[in-house]
């Protein structure tokens, strides 16, 4: 009896896990939309560079067996569908976010040979963190509103895979946790 009780709550938790990732998605999808409704002009550079973190750290993640795969794997679907979205009426925008997160990509792939799933987990984190600082840096001074909701869902969806991990490791919980910290900080920033 106790084998099926574990059996349903490893289920329960994988589909909480899978839950989050979906809804993650289409969170980022939805935002993309939004922007468009708004008539925002969408960074292409940008969301592309999102888009190749995000699946660096899903291939990571998926190398690893990680109940956070299906939160990472949302995100690079949701990135990569808004990148391809803003093809249509997007600009092209590079910056120093772009640049942080192209030079940690390349400097990720070019050691990927020496660097364990785990390490190239921990190395996309800090790519995204480092990355992250100088939108932080925007939103103190000019705080973008309208992206609140994105951001608090986003975060809400990091907690809720974080809290479905089996276990508390670099590739389960390293993206969730860090992932939900930093949305909320953005969430708060934007909403000042």
């Amino acid at each position: 009896m106790s084998t099926s009780v574990a059996a349903s709550e490893l289920s329960a938790r994988e589909v909480v896990g899978m839950a989050a990732g979906v809804v993650g998605c289409l969170t980022v999808i939805a935002f993309g939309f939004y922007l468009l409704y708004l008539g925002e002009s969408q960074n292409i550079a940008g969301w592309g560079t999102i888009a190749a973190l995000d699946a660096l750290i899903f291939y990571n993640t998926l190398k690893t067996n990680s109940d956070s795969a299906w939160l990472s794997g949302g995100y690079t679907i949701g990135a990569t569908l808004v990148t391809l979205a803003s093809l249509y009426n997007g600009a092209w925008h590079w910056g120093i976010v772009e640049t942080i997160e192209t030079v940690g990509v390349i400097i990720i792939l070019a050691l990927r040979t020496r660097l364990n799933p785990q390490g190239a987990i921990i190395a996309g984190m800090v790519v995204m963190v480092v990355g992250t600082i100088p939108l932080m840096h925007d939103y103190w001074f000019t705080p973008f509103f309208p992206s609140w909701w994105m951001w608090g869902i986003g975060g809400v969806c990091d907690f809720v895979a974080l809290f479905a991990t089996r276990k508390w490791s670099v590739e389960d919980s390293l993206f969730p946790g860090v992932g939900g910290i930093l949305s909320f900080i953005m969430t708060a920033l934007a909403l000042r």
